[in-house]
């Protein structure tokens, strides 16, 4: 509609439509986002029993740590355990009274007075310097705060400019929306003229068609009133013909029901032994009767004795002497079935939460369940036809009564249907000269409201255009401003880099004087520093160093210890890398191999591995093989362990047992009675909950036997977060 109105506009005034433009946005409704999960195709495969075997982590390789020299501990730094950087000093030996100590002192005096030296020629030579770097300070300031105020000139021209372009966007905004709603005003006079041309013609054929149905009416009202009177006699006798018969069979029904309501209530006595004509029926399995919940039982008698007497009462006043009668009694017996099928609902629950033995087995219980459900169907189906019967009652007796009424009320209303007939002609006739006259006005309204509207778009077209014009002017200044404030922030901004550039010369050429009058007093500086290093490569052979980075494992070393390069200090393991050993049986050992995934399981946490080593050859003392584990990710294993943590590693038999579907723990959730459950994603990436039975599990699966099969993606990450029905975004598990 929007695109008509606009060519319309555009036929009548192209210059003005020709500036104007506009845009619909599509509102797109929000979407329910999906629920990110991890997913996996459930297959059978091997459920492999585990091996339990207790290991220690330790660093990927250790070193003894030996002094280069001969001497005395002096000072001790680390202790077991604690963790230390490559080159860090963990003992050092006492040098102090040595040629070796004095030496190096000397050497460190002399390199001393060299550097107080240097400095002192360097406060003396940077005064000269001061000034030029004073100058150079300067000279940056001023160019920072020339370039902070254009910066603000060149701010204040640009929120110019931006106000100039809002308020020109925001006139044509408004003035689109006048010409919108001109143009619409205009489109529906003309389709309100439209509209009052066609109905002036449709009013003038319905008057003209409504005189000759009047006519058509009269004819037929005799017709009718005389066909009426002779088909409502026969109907009436056909159906009080219908009614004796209906009430024959609802006798006949309510024996039979009433008999098959004490069987089914004998049926429920036999299985519960609530009265004492049946007590002794159910001694077989009456212990195990609801043996998984008491109370249902309890509920059950209950419901029995209620219906019992119920029913006793029912017998008691049952009379079919008359129509009433029967219609009274299918009433009363309808109460009594409504409590059978309650009854028969709790010795239902009864029977499922039933025990089994070797004295009453499944067979039998499902014998008696076969036989309960036998008899709740009978019950619900003559409950069924009960209702049936006594609603056709109810209907026939309508049906009779309402035939007989309409039979008077209709041929009442039919004697005078000649007359309404008459009525409704001379009504036509006279509607029909009214609407001629009234249509004639309504065209003539229409046009001249047509003319005013045109007359009005004309105007607001013209102040539109004078608007729009000046918004462009306002923007047309606003950017010769700019430029204007762009020219003198340029000159400005080249000034200061000048005068930056000129302090910056003068500083440079100070600071090579200066440092050719230091470079003969460095030179002493650095002839001394080489004596000092000397001495000080010699007296560092005497500082114990840890040779890479890990943890302290053995210290064999304290303060006043004499030590020598033939026996170590300490013992160090690198920490950059995890390895787990253990000592285990041969048995143990037999059916472990190399490269054997393996699962490793400290403070609740759970890292995957294989096996690096195992050998072949036991230790004489404790006549136990070493076996080593490696993890898969060691970063992980770095993050949550240390070294002389104890691990429990769970390694697979090498042949599986049997295979089974297995999932793993956290696809597992767990409900009411210790019911389980998992989501599984169906037909249209919609969550699915699956009630599921559970069998073996080792230290990471599960063994599910019954409630999935295979081929289901099941939801084994963030199935806590999904309700049944959710949209599930799903992703394979990280391998």
């Amino acid at each position: 509609m929007r695109t008509k109105q606009l060519i319309a506009v555009s036929l009548l005034f192209p210059m003005i439509l020709s500036s104007c433009g506009s845009a619909e946005e599509e509102i797109v409704p929000e979407e329910i986002p999906p629920v990110n999960v991890v997913t996996q195709v459930i297959e059978r495969k091997p459920f492999a029993e585990e091996v339990r075997l207790i290991g220690r982590i330790s660093g990927s390789r250790e070193a003894q740590i030996s002094p280069l020299v001969s001497g005395t501990i002096r000072v001790v730094n680390a202790e077991v355990g604690q963790r230390v950087k490559s080159g860090e000093v963990l003992a050092s030996i006492d040098f102090s009274s040595s040629t070796l100590g004095v030496s190096a002192d000397t050497a460190a005096t002399a390199y001393s007075n060299a550097l107080v030296s240097y400095e002192n020629s360097k406060i003396a030579n940077e005064k000269d310097a001061e000034a030029a770097r004073t100058q150079l300070e300067n000279a940056k300031t001023n160019k920072e705060n020339t370039y902070a105020t254009t910066e603000k000139q060149l701010a204040i021209a640009q929120t110019q400019l931006d106000s100039a372009v809002v308020s020109r966007a925001n006139a044509y905004a408004t003035t689109e929306k006048q010409l919108e709603i001109a143009q619409t005003q205009l489109s529906n006079i003309g389709t309100t003229k439209e509209n009052t041309a066609s109905t002036t013609n449709e009013s003038l054929e319905a008057a003209k068609i409504s005189v000759s149905l009047a006519e058509k009416a009269r004819d037929n009202a005799a017709l009718a009133l005389e066909n009426f009177e002779k088909n409502s006699i026969e109907t009436i006798k056909t159906l009080e013909d219908k009614r004796t018969g209906l009430y024959a069979t609802a006798k006949v029904s309510v024996e039979s029901a009433r008999n098959s309501t004490d069987s089914a209530i004998t049926q429920a006595d036999i299985i519960l032994g609530v009265t004492d004509t049946h007590r002794d029926a159910n001694d077989a399995y009456e212990p195990y009767l609801s043996r998984r919940d008491s109370t249902l039982k309890v509920r059950a008698e209950n419901t029995f004795r209620e219906t019992n007497d119920a029913f006793i009462a029912y017998e008691a006043g049952e009379r079919l002497s008359s129509e009433q009668d029967i219609k009274d009694s299918i009433d009363r017996l309808l109460v009594v079935l409504d409590k059978v099928v309650i009854l028969y609902d709790e010795v239902t629950d009864v029977l499922n939460a039933t025990l089994v033995s070797s004295d009453f087995t499944s067979t039998q219980l499902d014998t008696l369940k076969a036989t309960v459900a036998a008899k709740q169907s009978a019950t619900i189906t003559a409950k069924t036809n009960f209702v049936a019967t006594k609603n056709g009652l109810q209907d026939i007796d309508n049906s009779l009564s309402s035939t007989r009424t309409s039979t008077q009320t209709n041929t009442a209303s039919l004697k005078v249907a000649l007359e309404i007939a008459e009525d409704q002609l001379a009504n036509a006739k006279q509607g029909l000269s009214s609407i001629q006259a009234g249509n004639t006005s309504s065209l003539d309204n229409v046009t001249g409201n047509e003319s005013l509207l045109r007359t009005q778009l004309e105007s607001t077209i013209a102040t539109i255009k004078a608007s729009r014009d000046s918004a462009d002017s306002a923007v047309r200044l606003a950017k010769d401003q700019y430029a204007s404030t762009e020219l003198s922030v340029k000159a400005s901004r080249d000034n200061a880099i000048n005068a930056l550039a000129l302090a910056q010369a003068q500083y440079d050429s100070t600071r090579a004087k200066l440092e050719s009058s230091l470079a003969s007093n460095r030179t002493q500086v650095d002839s001394s520093r080489g004596q000092r290093d000397s001495a000080a490569i010699q007296y560092d052979n005497g500082l114990i160093r840890a040779p890479f980075d890990g943890v302290i494992l053995q210290k064999n070393v304290e303060v006043g210890s004499n030590v020598g390069p033939s026996a170590p200090a300490f013992v160090i393991t690198a920490d950059d890398s995890y390895v787990i050993r253990m000592d285990v049986s041969s048995d143990s050992a037999s059916i472990l191999q190399v490269w054997q995934s393996a699962s490793i399981v400290h403070g609740g946490r759970t890292y995957d591995g294989v096996l690096s080593l195992v050998s072949t050859g036991a230790d004489p003392a404790t006549k136990l093989l070493r076996v080593e584990a490696i993890f898969a990710n060691n970063e992980e294993a770095r993050s949550g362990l240390v070294v002389g943590d104890f691990v429990d590693v769970y390694v697979a038999r090498a042949e599986a047992d049997r295979s089974a579907i297995l999932v793993p723990f956290s696809a597992l959730l767990s409900g009411e009675q210790s019911a389980y459950s998992l989501y599984v994603v169906g037909s249209g990436s919609l969550a699915e909950s699956r009630a599921v039975t559970i069998g073996d599990q080792n230290s990471h699966e599960i063994e599910i036997t019954s409630g999935i099969e295979e081929g289901d993606r099941v939801i084994v990450r963030g199935a806590l977060n999904v309700q049944p029905g959710d949209r599930i975004a799903e992703s394979l598990p990280q391998e």
